[in-house]
């Protein structure tokens, strides 16, 4: 819904939460989706799907759009699952977008990173008032 409202403001970018796409999870059964590794997998099994919604939002006049964030699951040793980030930027013509996930903009490092950007987006997730500082 919000979705749509921001369309008809023209708005040329949304970021979704970090973790938008774990509602995925309720896919696989309530069974999985209320435990944690399992969610996991389930979410990466099934992480492309949100792929087959963006020509959705682009056709509602939303130029970028920042998806929510899930699980990793390739290329980690005995299937482990893992946020990855690889920092780089994305040539938009909005400027040059990098992008921090959430803890990932406590580490300076991964932010230096990013220097040549001209803006950085950071999608969050907190439940405490000392997260939006």
């Amino acid at each position: 819904m919000w979705v749509d409202k921001a369309a008809c403001y023209s708005a040329a970018l949304l970021v979704f939460p970090v973790f938008g796409v774990m509602e995925l999870a309720a896919l696989a059964g309530a069974e999985v989706a209320n435990d944690l590794e399992a969610s996991l997998h389930a979410v990466a099994a099934r992480i492309a799907m949100r792929m087959q919604y963006m020509p959705i939002w682009y056709k509602c006049r939303v130029g970028h759009v920042l998806a929510g964030l899930g699980p990793a699951t390739d290329a980690l040793p005995g299937g482990t699952t893992r946020p990855v980030n690889r920092a780089r930027l994305f040539d938009t013509d909005l400027d040059k977008i990098g992008i921090l996930i959430c803890y990932d903009s406590e580490f300076p490092l991964l932010g230096r990173a990013l220097a040549e950007a001209d803006f950085i987006l950071m999608s969050s997730l907190t439940e405490a008032l000392v997260g939006y500082s």
